[in-house]
């Protein structure tokens, strides 16, 4: 069980990470791919295979799909940077004009 100081540390971090703006973007990102409608249906279908083997790889598909959502954040933030990293390039080579 974690200290009191170590749970006030935890519920402080998880009190600040419910504010904050990337919190409500992840939250309607997750919702629109793992919400109720998504995932009933998906565990549905892992429950009507015709095999347990094939109820075994429909759950590894829905896990392979929930780690696609936890590293969903990382890759925006990655695909971000790099489609504004490309716009500072071109407007430095548009601005800077030729060389003579």
């Amino acid at each position: 069980m974690p200290s009191p100081a170590d749970q006030k540390n935890l519920l402080e971090v998880l009190e600040e990470l419910l504010l904050d703006p990337g919190w409500s973007v992840f939250k309607a990102h997750a919702d629109n791919e793992w919400g109720p409608r998504q995932y009933r249906t998906r565990v549905q279908a892992a429950l009507t295979t015709d095999t347990p083997e094939a109820s075994v790889i429909a759950v590894e598909c829905a896990a392979t799909e929930i780690e696609r959502l936890l590293q969903w954040p990382e890759e925006q933030v990655n695909r971000l940077r790099a489609r504004i990293a490309s716009e500072r390039a071109r407007q430095m080579t548009t601005t800077a004009g030729p060389r003579a």
